[in-house]
C-alpha cells in the first residue's frame, strides 16, 4: 500500500486532476452553453471526450515522472523529505512508468485524432510528451526557455478541447451557419462565430499560461539553493 501512494505521488494527482477539471469546464461549462443557445450539440461523443482527457492527463503524469527522475540531486537539497524517485521508486520503475504512460497516452491520442478524421491533431499530444522530456532533460536549466514551455503547455489543455471540438462542428453546421449569416447579417463573415468560439476559450488559456508561467518563476526562486548545486 504504501509503494502505491509513493507511486501516485509521483505523478501528482493534484496537477492531474487540475488538468482534467479544467478540460470537463472548459467543454460543458463554456463551450457547450456557446452552442446549445443557437440549437447546435457538441460533437465529439462522451467516450471521445473521455479518451481526449485521459489521454491528456497520461502524457502529464509520465512528463511528471520524468521531471522527478532527473530531480533527484537539486531534490536533495530544495526537498530532502519529499524525494520519491531512487528512495520509495527505483529508477528503473519511474523510467518504464514514463514510457509506459507515454505510450498509452499517445496511441489514444492518435486513435481518436485518426477516427474523427483529423489524425494532424495528434501532432499537438505527441509535442507535449516531446517538450515534457526536453524540459526535464534540458530546458529546465536554461533561464525562461523552461518555464515558458512549461506555461506553453498548461495553456494547452484548455485550447485541446476546442482544437478536437471546433472542426467537427464546423463539418457540421458549417453550412447552416453561412446560410444565417448570408440572409440575417450579410455584411459580416460567417467564420465569425466559430472565430468566437475558439476566441473564448483561447481568453482562458491565455490566463492559464500567465498563472503558470509566474508559478513556474517562483517555484526556481525558491529552488535556487538545490539548482546552484
Amino acid at each position: 500500500m504504501q509503494a502505491f501512494v509513493q507511486f501516485l505521488r509521483l505523478t501528482r494527482p493534484l496537477n492531474l486532476l487540475i488538468i482534467a477539471l479544467t478540460m470537463v469546464l472548459m467543454r460543458y461549462f463554456v463551450l457547450r452553453p456557446l452552442v446549445e443557445v443557437n440549437g447546435f450539440e457538441l460533437q465529439l461523443s462522451f467516450l471521445q471526450f473521455l479518451t481526449l482527457v485521459v489521454s491528456t492527463v497520461l502524457i502529464a503524469a509520465a512528463g511528471n515522472i520524468i521531471n522527478d527522475y532527473f530531480d533527484q540531486r537539486t531534490d536533495r537539497v530544495n526537498k530532502p523529505n519529499d524525494i520519491i524517485v531512487g528512495v520509495h521508486v527505483k529508477r528503473r520503475v519511474a523510467m518504464f512508468l514514463h514510457q509506459f504512460f507515454n505510450l498509452i497516452g499517445l496511441a489514444m491520442a492518435a486513435y481518436l485524432a485518426y477516427s474523427i478524421g483529423m489524425w494532424k491533431l495528434s501532432i499537438v499530444s505527441f509535442f507535449a510528451a516531446a517538450t515534457l522530456w526536453f524540459y526535464s532533460v534540458q530546458f529546465k536549466r536554461d533561464l525562461i526557455i523552461g518555464n515558458f514551455l512549461i506555461a506553453l503547455l498548461a495553456g494547452l489543455v484548455p485550447i485541446l478541447v476546442g482544437i478536437y471540438e471546433i472542426p467537427l462542428l464546423i463539418e457540421t453546421y458549417g453550412e447552416e451557419v453561412v446560410q444565417y449569416f448570408q440572409i440575417q447579417r450579410p455584411s459580416e463573415d460567417p467564420s465569425l462565430y466559430f472565430k468566437l468560439l475558439f476566441y473564448f476559450i483561447l481568453g482562458y488559456a491565455v490566463f492559464a499560461f500567465a498563472l503558470n508561467l509566474i508559478r513556474e518563476l517562483q517555484k526556481d526562486m525558491a529552488d535556487v539553493k538545490g539548482d546552484a548545486r
